[in-house]
């Protein structure tokens, strides 16, 4: 039964990323291959691989994203709306936490799908409204 469940959530994860849109608005040609994520950095830290992390949560609310941890959103957002994105080149070093985040990944790398993404960023800014 666990199998059965389990196998239902890698699926219903990978339809999910299959049917993400390419950001094609962009004038920066390096993004136009790339899938673009939208949310509020809940959490920032270095992963176990000493590479920056970001947890990048869609659908919640800035003021939300200041008062979550990992944890919060984990139990009670949906899994596709939560990701970790790691990257080796300072992307992350000016995002601060309830910040709302673009995050592009390059879908073309192999990745692992738990539960909760993590991905490689190959892009990120910030949106200031």
């Amino acid at each position: 039964m666990k199998r059965k469940v389990l196998v239902t959530i890698l699926a219903m994860f990978l339809l999910a990323a299959c049917s993400n849109e390419k950001n094609t608005g962009s004038t920066d040609t390096d993004t136009q291959i790339l899938e673009q994520f939208q949310g509020y950095v809940v959490e920032k830290g270095t992963a176990d691989d000493r590479r920056e992390k970001v947890l990048v949560v869609k659908g919640i609310t800035p003021e939300y994203a200041q008062e979550a941890t990992y944890d919060d959103v984990a139990k009670s957002e949906d899994h596709k709306n939560i990701i970790w994105f790691v990257n080796e080149e300072g992307l992350f070093n000016e995002i601060e936490k309830g910040e709302q985040v673009n995050v592009w990944w390059d879908n073309s790398k192999p990745h692992m799908e738990p539960s909760i993404l993590t991905l490689v960023s190959e892009k990120v800014e910030v949106i200031k409204e």
